[in-house]
């Protein structure tokens, strides 16, 4: 609307001009006339402007249409300019509109995200409270056979303050070992505000150790392969729980398909400055007609009651929304292999 209203002076112009000449013929006309009347007798000069009447009467003719013309030129763009603004008005509500909408959606989206991943993470916790039931029964299992031999030595008289030293030493280093894994339970689970350099290849051994006790009672045999000192930007506890859930989801696959020696490999790598960590099991693989629904929310083999549907898919969206990764899933010729490129 702007260019229209630059663009409109022209037609004042014009009108000017074409009054301008018009005005310019007449005096031109009628100082020819006076020159007429006072140089020739008074019949010729009456006749010659008798001859300059209808002449004269053309231009104010043309001069009265051309300016009629540029007053309809006027309205006409006028009409178009009132047109084009209503047009712009209904377009910015419509944006408007629309851009309420989308942030609307965008908004509900990540209310559900949070929930979703509130969800696996209650769901994770579970996991992680019969994870420190297995790390904690052979620190205490060993706890109290030293206090017994302490009381055994006392009784025999044969403790001396050497041994009871070493005794107390023994003791008070499996309560710091207890003390340090209720430490690494909650910083595993704590709220990050802000993101923060961290090694993946270091969370990643840490998560391992935490996920390896679920196993021992199955039998699954869990390894670590390879290493990497690349440092990544981000929030070390949600790596930490997308890596675990796709732990998770391996540990129940040879739960369900029981191969006579089951195991997990954990690889990591570099390439090309990112680093490469990948979850193989000997499962047996994914079926060809469901492994590219496996990311989905709620998408779950599992009877009803025993699956939620969300790990795998928050653990796609954290690697690849969060983190700006990559995660994806194959079949190879024992079992799966997850691959996560950050």
């Amino acid at each position: 609307m702007s260019d229209a209203r630059r663009k409109r002076p022209g037609f004042y112009w014009l009108y000017l001009l074409v009054l301008g000449i018009g005005v310019l013929v007449l005096l031109a006309a009628g100082v020819a006339a006076e020159s007429l009347r006072l140089s020739q007798a008074g019949s010729q000069s009456l006749s010659t402007c008798q001859g300059l009447v209808w002449p004269l009467s053309c231009i104010v003719l043309l001069q009265s249409a051309a300016i009629a013309l540029l007053f309809k030129k006027m309205r006409q763009r006028e009409r178009a300019e009132r047109l084009l603004q209503q047009e712009q008005l209904l377009q910015e509500g419509v944006n408007r509109d629309l851009e309420q909408r989308i942030r609307q959606e965008v908004e509900k989206s990540r209310a559900k995200d949070r929930l979703m991943l509130q969800q696996s993470r209650f769901a994770a916790m579970g996991e992680m409270i019969g994870n420190i039931a297995h790390q904690w029964r052979q620190p205490l299992n060993t706890l109290g056979l030293v206090i017994q031999q302490i009381q055994m030595e006392q009784e025999k008289g044969v403790m001396t303050d050497r041994l009871m030293k070493e005794r107390v030493g023994k003791a008070m280093e499996l309560l710091l070992n207890l003390s340090r894994t209720i430490d690494d339970f909650r910083n595993f689970f704590g709220q990050e505000v802000e993101a923060a350099p961290f090694k993946l290849a270091q969370v990643a051994v840490k998560t391992v150790n935490f996920f390896e006790p679920s196993c021992q009672d199955h039998d699954i045999k869990v390894s670590i392969e390879g290493g990497s000192d690349l440092l990544f930007t981000g929030r070390a506890n949600e790596f930490s729980q997308a890596l675990l859930n796709i732990l998770n989801n391996a540990r129940d696959a040879l739960l369900e398909s029981r191969p006579a020696k089951p195991w997990i490999a954990v690889g990591i790598r570099d390439d090309q400055q990112r680093t490469v960590i990948t979850v193989r099991d000997n499962a047996g693989g994914i079926d060809a007609e469901i492994i590219g629904k496996i990311f989905d929310p709620y998408f779950t083999t599992k009877e009803e009651g025993k699956g939620t549907g969300i790990g795998l898919y928050m653990a796609k969206s954290i690697i690849g929304r969060n983190m700006h990764g990559q995660l994806s899933v194959s079949n190879l010729t024992e079992g799966a292999e997850f691959k996560i490129v950050i």
